[in-house]
């Protein structure tokens, strides 16, 4: 049984570039990585008969010209990047939010990140209530203020704040293309899945209940600024976020 997926442009190439690489048949392929062998079979003629513009969609995805998406696609089978620097060349922030607790009642709050792929820079970060549209404009809102403009790729899972018109509006407003998780697919934003492992496991589990929520901020804040500046990761070269984004200083 397949579920009904919608497949980015760089999804179905990469699809067909590890089908190329692999010793199966396509059916096989195609039922290990739940894609209908139908589509497979499709994607496969719409590149050959179009080449990379084939396995554009141009319904949708509107916010990158025919160009700019040929021009990263023709990057990332060149090979002469890697997938760090392509990152950088084509920006990508992820966001999700997490449940944190403080108080005798462990009173239930969210926090939101908004990470940058290159370097898994926390651009921005904010406590909330609820996970609501408006408190995910709201820091999107600080990151652009940050930045200067949003990236020009999102990508979130489909909470509910995610798929509102609300939110939606405010990337469309930015010139901001939405990419989502695929349903039920976890893995899709597993980038911001590890860091908050990272973040739980290394910083919050080793520090005392905090008791307000005043005192929780701060804690976040500390954390953020830690995971920001000292926290050193082999997938950086042993650089910290800050050095590996904008260059260590000598």
């Amino acid at each position: 049984m397949f579920c009904i997926v919608s497949y980015s442009t760089i999804e179905k190439l990469k699809l067909l570039h590890d089908y190329q690489k692999s010793d199966y048949d396509l059916t096989v392929f195609s039922d290990y990585h739940g894609v209908r062998p139908a589509n497979m079979s499709k994607w496969i003629k719409q590149f050959l008969m179009a080449g990379l513009a084939g396995l554009i969609r141009p319904k949708h995805n509107r916010k990158y010209s025919l160009e700019t998406k040929v021009a990263a696609i023709k990057a990332y089978l060149s090979s002469a990047y890697s997938n760090q620097e392509l990152l950088h060349r084509y920006q990508v922030w992820v966001t999700d939010t997490t449940e944190l607790t403080y108080g005798i009642r462990r009173n239930k709050v969210r926090l939101h990140v908004v990470l940058d792929l290159y370097g898994q820079y926390p651009v921005s970060w904010l406590i909330t209530p609820t996970e609501t549209a408006e408190g995910a404009i709201k820091v999107f809102e600080q990151a652009r203020v940050s930045e200067g403009a949003l990236a020009p790729l999102i990508h979130t899972d489909r909470g509910s704040a995610y798929i509102s018109k609300a939110f939606n509006q405010y990337l469309a407003i930015n010139g901001t293309c939405h990419s989502y998780s695929a349903p039920g697919t976890p893995a899709d934003n597993a980038v911001i899945e590890h860091w908050w492992a990272d973040f739980k496991a290394i910083w919050i589990a080793h520090l005392p209940k905090a008791q307000t929520l005043t005192e929780l901020e701060q804690q976040v804040e500390t954390g953020i600024t830690y995971f920001t500046e000292e926290f050193i990761s082999a997938k950086r070269n042993d650089l910290t976020a800050a050095e590996y984004r904008f260059g260590k200083a000598s």
